[in-house]
């Protein structure tokens, strides 16, 4: 079970090297800003219930990367499966429906 290199070298050096955690915290810092931006997107057509889609990212960031560390901690793909129901409910919207 692969993980997120991020969280895979920022765990493993981030307290070591000032140079990789700056270049870690900027990648990050990135794919949250990414997020907040398709979660602005869904606020502006209703299709999300969020108030702040800066807080709303940095929270999905959060869990999606600590799942993904559990899921190669324990070695497990089963542990991810519920990560875009759970994403949803925190976003306050509707999975879609397969058709």
């Amino acid at each position: 079970m692969c993980g997120c290199p991020y969280g895979s070298v920022g765990g493993e050096v981030a307290t070591q090297d000032d140079k990789i955690r700056q270049a870690l915290e900027k990648l990050m810092a990135r794919g949250i800003k990414y997020i907040e931006s398709a979660i602005a997107d869904a606020k502006r057509e209703g299709s999300v219930a969020v108030v702040d889609p800066k807080a709303a990212a940095n929270q999905v960031y959060s869990y999606v990367l600590g799942t993904l560390l559990r899921a190669k901690i324990e070695n497990n793909c089963e542990v991810i499966k519920d990560i875009e129901p759970t994403v949803m409910a925190i976003l306050g919207a509707r999975l879609a429906v397969a058709a």
